[in-house]
């Protein structure tokens, strides 16, 4: 037998992805009033760096589909209080809204961010 000496060579090129995907999922939200408006402050820490996106799910507690809400793109404080849930987001009581970064598979910023309000706020006409 004849031993073929072999050699392997493996390069790898790392490179760092950033993003971010934190989902919020409430529970027994009250179905008693006339809306649902979904209330955020929302700020980015890193001068300049890339924004995120406030979405709101579509239904069920693994929403296969994400409406955008809110856009935070601001060095400061940006207040946000104009978007109507509707039923579906609703959830029948149980709303889901994430966090993110929506800079895909190729996020190669790292930034920080600060969400001061994340609520619900529901409104009842007399």
């Amino acid at each position: 037998m004849i031993e073929i000496p072999s050699k392997i060579r493996v390069d790898v090129h790392l490179r760092a992805r950033y993003s971010l995907e934190i989902r919020f999922a409430w529970s027994g939200v009250s179905l008693t009033g006339n809306q649902w408006v979904l209330n955020v402050t929302c700020q980015r820490l890193s001068p300049g760096a890339e924004n995120f996106v406030v979405q709101v799910g579509q239904g069920g507690s693994e929403p296969s589909s994400w409406v955008t809400a809110y856009t935070c793109s601001s060095d400061t404080d940006q207040m946000f209080n104009t978007y109507p849930l509707s039923a579906v987001e609703l959830n029948n009581g149980a709303p889901v809204v994430r966090i993110w970064d929506a800079q895909g598979s190729l996020d190669l910023t790292q930034g920080t961010m600060v969400l001061n309000v994340l609520r619900i706020d529901r409104i009842e006409y007399g």
